[in-house]
């Protein structure tokens, strides 16, 4: 009985973390660059599969609440075996309507 807890806590602990990972850990950092001709930037790098909240709602809110005058998107927006692309249709849409 012993082996088995250890293998499904070996297998749920991680799985737990990547929910958590992906869809709860949303971190800003600010970066103040002292140059005067440069509009207020928000980078998004990597969300690959992440979803913050229904249809991205957490990520919308808080980009818009950085008031940026451009949206850059570094890195992978989505991965390789995502197919149906209307969530990410849907937050570029949104962060259109932001900057």
């Amino acid at each position: 009985m012993q082996v088995h807890k250890k293998w499904l806590r070996a297998a749920i602990l991680p799985a737990a973390w990547a929910v958590i990972e992906n869809t709860m850990l949303l971190r800003v950092n600010e970066y103040r660059v002292p140059l005067t001709d440069l509009p207020r930037m928000t980078v998004l790098a990597d969300l690959h599969k992440r979803r913050f909240g229904k249809q991205n709602i957490r990520l919308i809110r808080t980009v818009a609440a950085q008031k940026p005058e451009l949206i850059v998107i570094t890195g992978d927006l989505v991965s390789r075996s995502v197919t149906d692309l209307s969530d990410t249709e849907q937050l570029l849409r949104a962060l259109c309507g932001i900057a």
